[in-house]
């Protein structure tokens, strides 16, 4: 008997048709699963014959298969995988909401320019987090995924099928003059539906790694540039991991993995949070406030009111 379990690139060969194969597969407790998280298939077989790691998603059961039926049966299983992971991903995708706004920043010695703030909230991780970004960064991030894109033509045109949202975006042109209102309001929109574009994107990519995981390297290629550039934080990869495990099992999302609000009023408007159910926001502090009070501060410190320590992301 064999055991391969390590975390991280393909190791071994390819799998084959045994005579008797059976696959136990496990979930590491980081990473994200309805857009992108880690899994790994650890392989035994009576050969010893290696095998290899699979980033993939839950909801595959442990079977034993012969080498008679093994084909059809792994075919049949994709399949119904597939469809789930399918439905989880339209599902998150439903409940992301983006909302952006714009700011004219001056820093010491430069020239003005506009700072775009985007907040990202999924209800069903429960998780929040904030950007802030220059028309600069988004026009950057573009160039270079269309790039992978245009490398990918030929060897990879899965790449460029799946790219295809991003290549169709109305991305905002450029302006020799200073940014007038008319074009803050323009871009505001554009990046946050670019934005909702490039976390569909991100869903897209990891599910097609299912199902042609010999193309992960370029498929992670585009989705750690991704993920990197929206600043996606673990607590939002951790409640996707949660959600599509917990999801088959309870309707319901476990309590406990939310933080206890001790605080009985908002600190900026002091009304009750009771009296006043609108969505609330849980900074990393510990601090808890109105979505509506605590963002317009947000978007210019990003840091918490009461204690000033850095506060980026949280949960709902």
């Amino acid at each position: 008997m064999s055991v391969v379990s390590k975390r991280g690139p393909w190791v071994g060969r390819e799998g084959r048709c045994l005579d008797q194969l059976r696959v136990d597969i496990f979930f590491w407790a980081q990473g994200c699963v309805t857009f992108g998280s880690e899994c790994a298939f650890t392989v035994r077989c009576e050969n010893n014959f290696p095998f290899y790691n699979l980033h993939s998603r839950p909801h595959i059961t442990t079977t034993t298969t012969t080498a008679a039926h093994s084909n059809m049966t792994t075919h049949h299983r994709l399949q119904s995988f597939d469809e789930d992971a399918q439905h989880l991903l339209e599902d998150g995708m439903k409940q992301i909401t983006v909302e952006a706004t714009a700011n004219t920043k001056i820093l010491y010695g430069s020239e003005k320019f506009t700072l775009y703030t985007i907040l990202v909230m999924c209800p069903i991780t429960h998780a929040w987090w904030i950007i802030q970004k220059r028309y600069s960064e988004f026009f950057s991030l573009r160039h270079k995924l269309l790039k992978i894109a245009k490398r990918a033509l030929k060897t990879h045109p899965e790449v460029v099928q799946l790219l295809q949202p991003l290549g169709e975006f109305a991305f905002p042109k450029k302006y020799l003059r200073t940014d007038t209102p008319e074009i803050m309001n323009e871009r505001r929109d554009a990046f946050k539906r670019l934005t909702s574009t490039l976390l569909a994107i991100r869903s897209s990519f990891v599910l097609h790694m299912l199902q042609a995981p010999q193309r992960q390297l370029v498929l992670n290629q585009v989705v750690d540039t991704i993920e990197a550039f929206l600043s996606v934080p673990d607590c939002q990869k951790e409640g996707e991991l949660r959600h599509a495990s917990i999801t088959r099992v309870s309707e319901s999302v476990e309590e406990k993995n939310l933080p206890a609000c001790d605080e009985e009023m908002c600190p900026i408007c002091l009304y009750d949070f009771a009296d006043a159910p609108e969505c609330t926001l849980h900074l990393g502090c510990g601090h808890v406030f109105h979505k509506d009070c605590v963002v317009p501060w947000l978007e210019q410190t990003m840091s918490c009111p009461l204690c000033r320590q850095e506060s980026t992301h949280g949960v709902l």
